[in-house]
């Protein structure tokens, strides 16, 4: 359904960008390229000049066509990240810790590693374009949305090895 209401935008816009192409060429066309194609001797202007009268300009009405996107579909014309107003990727960020309280409540400490910013998330927060939903001993998940799409992703904190010397 949304491509048959795409053509004919489309089709209107191309119409209309004919039409002031043509009303342009017209407009810019010299003034005696004017006269000799009418086939008369003098030019409006300068028979308008020498009358003493004002010559008229062609006025140009421009209108724009304007389309709403309906929800649940991105703009196409639009960036597809803002930068720091949407927050992090998902796909930059890492578990660094977990710290888990059934009764009050567990955090999850996230960091970010191409900026280095770290973050502290709740169940139910939003995080870029991540919702954290179950936070775990050692795990957090999370649903991720883009692009009308949302999936279900883990981060599990990744054990350091310890050196022991003997």
């Amino acid at each position: 359904m949304t491509g048959s209401r795409r053509f004919p935008v489309a089709l209107r816009l191309a119409r209309v960008g004919a039409m002031v192409a043509a009303l342009a060429a017209i407009a810019v066309m010299p003034a005696t390229g004017r006269a000799q194609q009418s086939g008369q001797g003098q030019t409006a202007d300068t028979t308008a000049a020498a009358s003493g009268q004002s010559s008229q300009a062609v006025a140009l009405d421009y209108r724009r066509e304007v389309f709403h996107f309906p929800s649940g579909i991105r703009n196409p014309f639009e960036p597809v990240r803002a930068g720091e107003a949407l927050g992090p990727r998902f796909e930059d960020l890492g578990l660094t810790g977990v710290i888990y309280n059934e009764t009050l409540g567990s955090v999850a400490v996230l960091l970010d590693r191409t900026t280095g910013k770290r973050y502290r998330v709740h169940e139910g927060e939003r995080l870029g374009q991540a919702r954290v939903q179950q936070i775990r001993p050692g795990e957090v998940s999370f649903v991720v949305s883009g692009f009308g799409q949302s999936r279900t992703e883990v981060l599990r904190v990744k054990k350091q090895d310890k050196e022991t010397s003997g």
